[in-house]
């Protein structure tokens, strides 16, 4: 007789969000099912087997492809082979780090040999002309550690693009759990299919709680646009998107390591500051390619943003 899991006991059992699970389902790592009553998504023997595995590897920082690669195959070889590439690349990082480490310590040799001069000018000239090659040095070895870095499947690059929302009056759901999205998103979207809405409306979510990889429950909130004239029902609150400027870039990977791209692009910006004075978005886009696994989205991110 099949086991089936919904998808919130799987999140709290194995330490993953629903983001996380969903994700991985996107890339065909595992496939779910829809429970016809409550229309969760839901995992039997095979899908747990896996999911078990996809983590397991994920935790030893194997490339999402890759770990596809190995799920389907199911040949103990390209495994090996897998791993042992994996091996390879954390060895040329020590390798860095080791050369960045020694650098360092030529550093602090140079700058304990050194006696402050009066003149605080002087001073600054002799410690640059001193370690001028080692600054250099340094620079290149950085350059090296960050294409490491990026080469990692974990991080996705994107375009980054300063977008203008209008406020919206919107109905809004919040949920706390171990799998928020889904809960909040199936009674907005319910209500909203009801009331002839999806054709016209946007949907966006957003953190209600502080969200940490691996936390068991946190509380996230989606919200659909609606005219004025609509009443909305009591189990829906009505707020105001105030709207503005935003940076907006595609979520095309986990959602926290989207986030921490689209934040470190903000920082290195010339031209564009974040405004933390409204709330930052997460934009549902309904994917119009036909899939078996039911409603499925493209991700969004919006950080509320102002001219420096």
């Amino acid at each position: 007789m099949s086991h089936f899991e919904p998808i919130h006991q799987v999140s709290a059992k194995l330490g993953l969000t629903s983001r996380t699970l969903r994700h991985w389902e996107e890339k065909e790592l595992f496939y779910s099912q829809r429970d016809p009553q409550s229309g969760w998504r839901i995992y039997n023997n095979e899908a747990l087997q896996r999911i078990r595995f996809v983590l397991l590897l994920r935790e030893l920082d194997i490339p999402i492809k890759s770990v596809k690669i190995i799920l389907d195959s199911a040949d103990p070889q390209i495994a090996a082979k897998i791993i042992k590439k994996q091996i390879d690349k954390l060895n040329e990082e020590n390798i860095i780090i080791a050369q960045r480490k020694d650098l360092l310590g030529k550093y602090l040799s140079v700058l304990n040999s050194m006696q402050p001069l009066s003149n605080a000018s002087q001073s600054l000239v002799q410690m640059e002309e001193t370690l001028a090659f080692q600054l250099i040095s340094t620079k290149n070895m950085m350059k090296q550690w960050e294409e490491i870095i990026m080469t990692n499947d974990t991080i996705t690059s994107g375009a980054l693009r300063i977008v203008i929302l209008p406020a919206m009056r919107v109905a809004v759901c919040n949920v706390i759990s171990a799998s928020p999205e889904d809960e909040a998103l199936e009674k907005v979207l319910r209500w909203s299919e009801s009331e002839n809405l999806m054709g016209t409306a946007n949907i966006f979510g957003f953190n209600t709680t502080e969200y940490s990889p691996g936390s068991s429950e946190y509380g996230w909130s989606a919200c659909v646009s609606v005219p004025e004239q609509v009443i909305l029902p009591e189990h829906l609150e009505e707020k105001r998107l105030p709207g503005g400027l935003y940076a907006s870039l595609n979520s095309t990977n986990e959602v926290y390591d989207s986030w921490q791209i689209l934040m470190r692009l903000l920082k290195e910006s010339n031209e564009y500051a974040v405004d933390e004075s409204r709330p930052c978005l997460e934009e549902l886009i309904r994917s119009g390619e036909d899939k078996i696994q039911g409603k499925d989205f493209y991700l969004n991110l919006l950080e509320p943003v102002r001219k420096k």
